[in-house]
């Protein structure tokens, strides 16, 4: 959902910039090939701020992880920026064995073995397990990771 949004901007943004320029094309403007470089460059800027916004949110995310690890205790919580390796520090931090970070990497096993680690690690930060639900609720599941984030956790 938030990537179709974010599309929708990023066409927009270039199909906008694109039209208003080759508007100005049309009616006899001399810089024609500057305006022309300039309509491509705006396509290039819409994608850009798309990327920035992931990458904020990427950031976001991972801080939320390594938070979650340092107050479990968990040793090498810069892991939580490496993709596979955070993988690695939520089993940690759930108290699983190393060997299911391959389990994350089977189809449909992942999706059993992501719900066991994640209720584990929500019941360890005092949250009840049903509260997983709310990671499929978009844009409020990045809310209720900084919820888990802040909270005390239960040992």
């Amino acid at each position: 959902m938030i990537i179709k949004i974010f599309s929708f901007i990023n066409t927009w943004i270039i199909s906008n910039s694109s039209n208003v320029l080759i508007s100005a094309l049309e009616h006899g403007d001399e810089s024609h090939e500057s305006l022309r470089y300039l309509a491509h460059k705006c396509g290039y800027i819409g994608l850009l701020i798309v990327l920035l916004f992931f990458l904020v949110l990427y950031v976001y995310a991972c801080t939320c992880v390594m938070i979650i690890a340092r107050k479990n205790r968990v040793p090498n919580t810069w892991m939580a920026y490496i993709p596979v390796l955070s993988f690695y520090l939520m089993v940690k931090v759930a108290r699983r064995p190393w060997w299911w970070v391959f389990a994350m990497f089977i189809p449909l096993v992942n999706i059993i073995a992501m719900f066991v680690v994640l209720a584990e690690v929500i019941k360890r930060m005092g949250f009840e397990p049903w509260k997983l639900v709310f990671f499929f609720i978009p844009l409020f599941n990045l809310v209720f990771l900084g919820m888990i984030a802040s909270a005390k956790p239960v040992n």
